[in-house]
This record gives structure tokens, sequence and C-alpha cells, in this order.
């Protein structure tokens, strides 16, 4: 943040919605405003002064903390969740370490048998060394994440909606569910789902194209995760 919107009053804050605590604390990376310490929603951190640090960190309540998708945290229902969710929610965090180790060791083996996959275009995932983000992935992340997306190779944009659709309806293991975070693996097709109210223009610029296919990975054996992606992939 430059000094001169911190003069005037504004907050720096970082939302971390991707990203598990444990593989990225805000703090750590960009420092907190003051001396005083830093609000987070997730848990209370301090130490550290800079003049654009944070002021506010937020780790979202939903899947990732819980692990299944059944828990509507702040995004949706304001800044105050209701007893039973919130229960859900210290439940879940109990095993978000255990788990989400599980589902970045899956992102890496999946994202490198589509990597040398002939029907896998384009691999996207940080682990990656090919990954354009890779560098600062290994310098702020303590974990690559969970999720892998991946562009089906076609023979023309014609044929990339079929041709994703196909792939997600071959699918036996992983769920087709437009979530993430979830201990089940779930395939999306973003065009489709998580973008749809973007026109395909704005689609295109931001490189969600229609044979793209995002991932994410849950605790299931990887071999078994494999298996299955690559059965539908040979019906594509």
């Amino acid at each position: 943040m430059r000094g001169g919107e911190r003069r005037q009053g504004a907050l720096h804050g970082h939302d971390q919605g991707l990203a598990a605590p444990q593989d990225l604390e805000p703090a750590d990376v960009l420092g907190v405003a003051d001396a005083g310490g830093l609000a987070d929603l997730g848990q209370a951190q301090g130490g550290g002064a800079g003049e654009g640090g944070l002021d506010v960190a937020a780790h979202h309540v939903g899947e990732l903390t819980e692990g299944v998708v059944d828990v509507l945290g702040l995004e949706l229902v304001g800044g105050v969740l209701g007893p039973f969710e919130a229960w859900l929610s210290h439940r879940g965090l109990k095993t978000l370490p255990l788990r989400m180790q599980r589902q970045c060791e899956n992102a890496e083996e999946v994202s490198a048998y589509l990597a040398g996959h002939p029907k896998a275009a384009k691999v996207y995932q940080p682990g990656l060394k090919d990954h354009p983000d890779h560098e600062v992935a290994r310098r702020v992340l303590d974990g690559n994440g969970g999720l892998v997306s991946f562009e089906l190779a076609v023979e023309s944009t014609e044929t990339a909606r079929e041709a994703a659709f196909r792939f997600l309806n071959s699918l036996e293991l992983c769920v087709r569910a437009p979530s993430l975070g979830d201990i089940y693996t779930l395939a999306i097709h973003p065009a489709t789902s998580s973008h749809r109210e973007l026109s395909p223009s704005r689609r295109a610029r931001l490189g969600v194209e229609e044979n793209l296919i995002r991932v994410s990975l849950g605790i299931e054996h990887p071999e078994d995760i494999i298996e299955d992606i690559g059965q539908a992939l040979e019906k594509v």
C-alpha cells in the first residue's frame, strides 16, 4: 500500500481464500501495519512493522476448514456464524493440517501425471517447475495447494466444450461439483460454472477456455484418483 493511501486512513487487507493457514501466513510475507498487531479473522497474530503491512487478514470459513461442502461461512451469512456452523468449522480445524498435507501431495502427483499425458495440452499448478509463478510459490508457500487445472487437447475450439463434458461425465470416483477443499476430489468446468457470468471474451482474457478443467484434490489414494482421471481422458 502506498504511503498516501495509508495517511488517508485506508486499511490493507488480505483475503486468503485458497491457501490454507499452514501453507501461507499472510503476516510472514507482507508484515503487519503497526506494532500493535494484526486483526485476523482466523487467528490472532502480531509483530513486525511496515507502512505496506497488513491491517486485516481473512481466512475463509467453509469447505476448507470443515472438509466437506456443508458449511456456509462468513462469505454468505455475514460476520457472525450460527452456533452449529461454528461447531462444524471448529471440528474441522482439528484435521485441517492432515487433510491439506494429503491434498497437496495428491495435487503434486496428479499434476505430474497430467503434465506427461498427451491428452492434457496445458497443466496449471504452482508446484510444476514450468509454472510462471513457481519461484514465487517456492518462496512464500509451505505447500502448493490442492488445486490443479488443465486444458484438454482438442482439435478445435468448436469441440472444446463437448470434450470437457465428455471427460467430466466419464469420471467415476471424482465428483462433479462446483466447489473446492472437500475431502472428495471434485472436478468442474469453470466456463459453465464458476466463470459462467463472464462474457466469452472476458473468460478468454483470463485464460478460462472451454477446454479448461479444474480439479480440487481430496484425500483419496493418489493412484485411485489418477486411474479415474486416466480412464476419463481415454474417452475424450
